[in-house]
């Protein structure tokens, strides 16, 4: 029915486990009561227990299920959420400003026929506007909010397609439908902030493009921005930059499960020139020990990109160890090759 776990220490500390949907749960502290039958005299741990009756036992099917509802019951909250972010970007823009934004794009108005060419009316792109009597369709910005949103719903409709034995069985299976979700739903918000904030942006473009892709035209857009900046307006474009991307949490200080600050964790992780230099840009600070933790991972690009943005690959760590002792010692031989072509002794 049960099973005890001990803990091997020098104190006597252990658990009661039961099988899961067997009715059964501790109720209390287990006793010591002597055992006073004929033949007996020792010494019985007595545990008592209490039986649930009206927990209702699962099948198989049942609780793989489980997993698959709540990443679906996750994803349709996500979606709710979405709407309200949408209406908050639009909020935040004005009005006036959204209505101008609106005004100077050149295909705000389109032949129906054209548009029906595009795949409107029933295609895969979806109504963003109005047809007015003359034939004509009139895009809105709430049309465009809509088609986002319609976009994550396909994807969500995706999900649901899944059976819950792939959920449940398949670990790789279930965390890319969560990184697509999550990453569907930032998709959409870049997309409205990327025809909102790119002058250049059409409607027709962002009728085209995928989630995906206007991810990736908006973090474009704000590499670009950051670039044409300086001072403490750049570092503030490129911590946005850095969230967006998933290269920090809150800030640059915050430290995650190993120790890593974000910067050291790109370091780790042997992330591109392009990431390190937008967490720097940000304000981290490139000579707090990245270029060691590069090379104590073997990351030979990264630590050539960290040096062109300033660090100085012979930094010890405080118990004297420098970067290239780091990765001779781990085997690193590119590493290591690396920094002595950069000066490292």
């Amino acid at each position: 029915m049960g099973a005890k776990t001990w803990s091997c220490t020098e104190f006597e500390q252990g658990e009661y486990l039961f099988v899961p949907c067997s009715f059964v749960e501790p109720a209390g502290p287990g006793l010591l009561e002597r055992d006073e039958e004929e033949g007996g005299g020792g010494l019985v741990r007595v545990l008592p227990v209490r039986v649930n009756a009206n927990l209702k036992s699962l099948t198989v099917e049942e609780l793989r299920g489980r997993k698959r509802g709540m990443h679906l019951a996750a994803f349709e909250y996500a979606r709710k959420e979405l709407g309200r972010e949408l209406r908050r970007v639009l909020e935040g823009v004005g009005a006036g400003a959204a209505a101008q934004r609106l005004a100077r794009d050149p295909f705000r108005e389109v032949d129906l026929a054209r548009y029906v060419g595009w795949g409107g009316r029933g295609g895969l792109v979806g109504e963003l506007g109005l047809v007015g009597e003359d034939g004509v369709v009139r895009f809105t910005l709430e049309g465009l909010v809509g088609r986002l949103e319609r976009a994550v719903g396909a994807v969500h409709a995706r999900h649901e397609g899944v059976s819950a034995r792939e959920y449940a069985e398949d670990d790789e299976v279930y965390r890319g439908l969560v990184e697509e979700m999550m990453a569907s739903v930032r998709g959409a918000v870049c997309g409205l902030r990327l025809y909102l904030e790119d002058p250049s942006a059409q409607l027709q473009d962002v009728m085209r493009l995928g989630l995906g892709a206007l991810r990736r035209g908006y973090v474009n857009l704000r590499w670009k921005g950051m670039a044409r900046r300086s001072g403490e307006e750049r570092a503030a474009v490129a911590r946005g930059l850095c969230l967006e991307l998933g290269l920090m949490r809150g800030s640059l200080e915050e430290e995650d499960g190993d120790g890593y600050a974000p910067l050291h964790r790109a370091a780790a992780d042997g992330a591109g020139a392009r990431s390190l230099q937008c967490l720097v840009a940000a304000g981290a600070d490139v000579d707090r020990g990245a270029v060691w933790v590069a090379a104590q991972n073997g990351h030979a690009e990264a630590i050539e990109a960290l040096a062109r943005l300033g660090a100085d690959v012979n930094r010890a760590r405080n118990d004297g160890v420098t970067p290239l002792r780091a990765a001779v010692h781990f085997g690193r031989e590119g590493a290591a090759g690396v920094l002595r072509g950069l000066g490292a002794r």
